[in-house]
């Protein structure tokens, strides 16, 4: 992702900021992969911010050094995706889970940052519909999903067995028909509000426009949920 003198990419132009992923996380409404502190996510998320996916741990070899040093517009931010809100219990989007004014506060991270954001489908209205994982297996396969689903909520996100009752079944044509956008949301206040929130937002951010990249971050402002 490194560019020449001519400002263009040498192999590739971006790439996914995966550990954006923990974004997410940080208010703190819902089980996670990443079992640690508040202060620890908040960090590991800083560094993506500042520095891109190479910045995830302090640059240990040439090759760190060289993905630290790729323009922030050579990643792509997000809140959201399919694999975030279907790994969720239920499905359940961040705006189900968290405060209004935690969600907008995450979200203009990802909207105003130099890098590339990404909306994952409904975001710009704070859609309310959910996205459970489902998949049209059948047969042997189709059960292997329902089972591989149990299991990866029990050992990733330390689901109890009480609460995997909840769980949506994949194969189920309901769960499917569950994670269709409603577009007439879009008449509501609430999600007019969020449109309108999300194109002033959007309007501000010019990814990789702000000249040298020297955003500066800290673990103890991003970290206090009172702030």
């Amino acid at each position: 992702m490194m560019r020449d003198s001519d400002g263009r990419a040498r192999l590739y132009s971006a790439q996914w900021n995966h550990q954006m992923a923990h974004l997410r996380e940080l208010p703190g409404a819902e089980p996670c992969s990443l079992r640690a502190p508040v202060d620890q996510k908040t960090e590991i998320v800083s560094r993506m911010l500042a520095i891109g996916f190479g910045g995830i741990t302090k640059a240990t070899n040439e090759a760190d050094e060289i993905d630290c040093h790729a323009p922030p517009a050579a990643y792509v931010s997000f809140l959201q995706t399919h694999d975030l809100v279907g790994n969720d219990l239920l499905g359940q989007r961040i705006y189900a889970k968290a405060p209004v004014h935690a969600v907008r506060a995450l979200s203009a991270i990802y909207l105003l940052v130099p890098q590339i954001p990404m909306l994952f489908m409904g975001d710009e209205w704070g859609a309310s519909t959910p996205f459970p994982f489902f998949c049209d297996f059948d047969g042997d396969t189709g059960q292997q999903a329902r089972e591989g689903r149990l299991k990866f909520l029990r050992k990733n996100l330390q689901v109890e067995e009480r609460e995997l009752v909840r769980v949506p079944d994949p194969l189920a044509e309901l769960s499917f028909r569950s994670a269709h956008l409603d577009w007439n949301e879009l008449s509501e206040r609430e999600h007019a509000e969020w449109l309108h929130w999300y194109r002033r937002h959007s309007q501000s951010s010019e990814p990789g426009q702000l000249g040298p990249w020297t955003i500066r971050w800290s673990v103890e402002s991003l970290g206090d949920p009172s702030r």
